[in-house]
């Protein structure tokens, strides 16, 4: 490793610790969101940076081929860009900073300790934002999207509007139209919703094959390649024994939660947190053709970060109380075991030197 590597992960070490030390800070919170935006803007290399690319300079709205129901407005900003001159590194660096900016405001604006919430995120899933060029900004607007549903004045119209910023997210991933169905869940009557959402695991868990089924009814422009990718290829290699692990990776972060929600269930915030963490037991049994789906969970996270640093509480005036320590430091094992899981550890041929080091080597502001 040479010498930006080890500057960079010192920095990010660095931040981490004081965001913990400092947790309501505001001026470490934004030395942690100006690093955020420097390694997710100014990348310039590394995994899946060049089919991001290629996705950029293939994006053509004068045609009607390159038009689809879950690609259209990157397509268009990417057209747009490239007719004046844009690079695909100066497109990026834009959406990138957009996509920060947002989750910065998300965290600014319901976080009791912002910087607390950033040396989570600084740990997992910082790398996989950077990599995760389409996904960012689609987790992202669907993020600031989310507090329409605290809303129960205006219930329908924040439905409607909340829906109409997922479609937006879809067009930068097809994956976030999973989020369109977290309003209906919702609107399940409190004491059933995790009775629906278990049942709706069980039922996943039991019958994956109707997945493949069900494919055969999609035929949405754009996704039905990868759908078959996911559904039918790598179902072939999927394994019980992987399922099984990341079914006890996700229940884990649920049931911390849930020890949140149970120590101040008046709270708006944390019970929010609990819905959406009950919703996400619906999508589990997609981990079980692949890992990547686990991106799902990603924005739950997020938010979870949130509530952890709004649950801890002192007792007595003077001592964390046991149930706040148990919930940090919980999030901060699970936000490390995913990092090493997903960037450091992988099962695949990609690991540290594949996925991290070229987030600091490969970097215009840092070389």
């Amino acid at each position: 490793m040479n010498t930006t590597v080890y500057f960079g992960i010192a920095v990010t070490a660095i931040l981490i610790i004081l965001g913990i030390i400092f947790s309501k800070s505001r001026t470490v919170s934004f030395g942690q969101i100006l690093w955020i935006a420097l390694l997710t803007a100014g990348n310039s290399g590394g995994t899946d940076f060049m089919d991001n690319m290629n996705i950029y300079l293939a994006a053509d709205t004068h045609q009607i081929g390159g038009l689809s129901v879950t690609n259209g407005v990157f397509s268009l900003f990417a057209t747009i860009a490239r007719e004046h001159g844009m690079q695909y590194i100066t497109f990026n660096a834009m959406v990138s900073a957009v996509s920060t900016a947002l989750v910065a405001l998300f965290v600014f604006k319901f976080a009791k300790r912002p910087a607390l919430a950033f040396s989570l995120i600084l740990i997992f899933p910082l790398i996989d934002n950077v990599i995760q060029k389409r996904w960012y900004p689609a987790m992202a607007i669907v993020l600031v999207a989310l507090p329409l549903l605290l809303d129960k004045q205006h219930k329908i119209r924040n439905i409607i509007m909340f829906w109409f910023f997922c479609l937006i997210a879809v067009q930068f991933h097809s994956g976030a139209l999973v989020y369109l169905t977290i309003p209906l869940f919702l609107l399940i009557p409190e004491k059933l919703q995790f009775k629906v959402a278990v049942f709706a695991f069980v039922g996943g868990s039991l019958l994956p094959s109707l997945f493949p089924i069900l494919l055969k009814y999609i035929t949405i422009q754009g996704m039905t390649d990868k759908l078959n990718l996911y559904f039918t290829t790598f179902a072939q290699t999927a394994s019980i024994w992987h399922y099984l692990f990341w079914i006890l990776w996700q229940s884990l972060q649920i049931w911390l939660v849930y020890i949140m929600h149970k120590m101040d269930s008046n709270n708006l915030f944390l019970n929010f947190a609990w819905k959406l963490n009950m919703w996400s037991i619906i999508f589990i049994p997609l981990n079980y053709f692949n890992p990547v789906f686990t991106r799902i969970y990603r924005l739950i996270m997020i938010i979870n970060f949130v509530a952890v640093g709004n649950a801890l509480k002192l007792q007595d005036g003077k001592k964390i109380s046991l149930g706040s320590i148990i919930a940090f430091g919980g999030e901060f094992v699970m936000a490390t075991a995913s990092f090493l899981l997903m960037d450091f550890l992988t099962a695949s041929s990609l690991g540290f030197d594949i996925l991290v080091i070229p987030v600091y080597v490969q970097n215009i502001f840092l070389n």
